[in-house]
């Protein structure tokens, strides 16, 4: 019998984090955006400088043999991000450090509207604001978690603040499996 979240695209979770013992650190693993007067505008991955405390506090729902299946990110958007799926991801449990009134929304496609391929995406795509309905959507606050299908189609609207940065563990692991992990135990 399937679950009733097998259709939704999020799911907010009660898990606890120590944000304080996580910073970005200085790789760029991928970005999305533009160069505005010098600076970077969009969403940016960096790898994730954090501390034994923090990560034991993100990781202490996910069974110790299932550990190495999630990467953690330093995620920071400081723009409307277009309605995308991302790439060489299923899922991602964001925990929002500073959620900066940011909307996330998903997506389905208009009819007759053309999928968009980024420069630097692989097997995700995008689609242009206009060229797409929104279907649900989710205001985080600082301190949620919240578990999103990522292979389905979203985006970002900037919020009440210019920044949004949350701890992003990504994984290969579909929707469903993440959820049965950390909601069902």
């Amino acid at each position: 019998m399937r679950k009733i979240y097998d259709m939704e695209y999020f799911k907010k979770i009660d898990v606890s984090f120590e944000a304080k013992g996580v910073a970005a650190g200085d790789v760029d693993i991928v970005k999305y955006g533009i160069k505005r007067e010098g600076k970077f505008e969009g969403i940016a991955y960096k790898n994730c400088i954090i501390s034994h405390e923090a990560t034991a506090s993100l990781l202490k729902r996910i069974p110790i043999p299932m550990r190495h299946k999630f990467v953690p990110l330093h995620m920071h958007i400081n723009r409307d991000i277009i309605p995308h799926v991302d790439s060489g991801v299923c899922t991602v449990i964001n925990f929002y450090v500073k959620s900066g009134g940011y909307t996330t929304d998903f997506n389905v496609p208009k009819d007759g509207a053309k999928k968009l391929k980024l420069d630097n995406q692989t097997d995700g795509y995008a689609y242009k604001f206009e060229d797409v309905d929104t279907i649900a959507s989710f205001v985080a606050e600082d301190g949620d978690a919240y578990i999103l299908d990522v292979t389905k189609l979203h985006s970002v609207h900037s919020g009440t603040q210019k920044d949004r940065i949350a701890i992003a563990l990504s994984t290969t692991l579909d929707f469903d499996s993440v959820c049965k992990i950390l909601i069902d135990g």
